[in-house]
């Protein structure tokens, strides 16, 4: 891995444009970490971020900013609910991101 979470929390930063408070600043980097592991997870087999490291931070950090924003309307009261995966045993238990996607939006 040619990239660092914290060039990622740096990208998001800079596309922000400004700062982000003190007490929030451990959300950013979480969310940051969430967004590369995402996105890695996300690419083709045969396809690394190191072929790509500029393009895979700056995609990194707008999905960071994206959950950073959506858990900060989270604090504000912007979210009115959520639910949670049910219990799932067996051959039915997803074992990668975007089945349990899939399994939450058939819920």
């Amino acid at each position: 891995m040619s990239y660092t979470d914290m060039d990622i929390e740096m990208k998001a930063l800079s596309m922000l444009g400004s700062n982000v408070p003190d007490e929030d600043a451990q959300m950013l980097r979480t969310v940051c970490t969430a967004a590369a592991a995402e996105l890695e997870g996300r690419l083709r087999r045969g396809v690394s971020s190191d072929d790509m490291t500029e393009l895979f931070t700056t995609a990194a950090g707008m999905l960071a900013i994206s959950m950073y924003m959506e858990l900060g309307s989270a604090h504000s009261g912007g979210v009115s609910g959520f639910t949670g995966m049910t219990n799932i045993s067996g051959s039915q238990q997803p074992n990668d991101l975007v089945q349990i996607q899939t399994h939450i939006f058939l819920i």
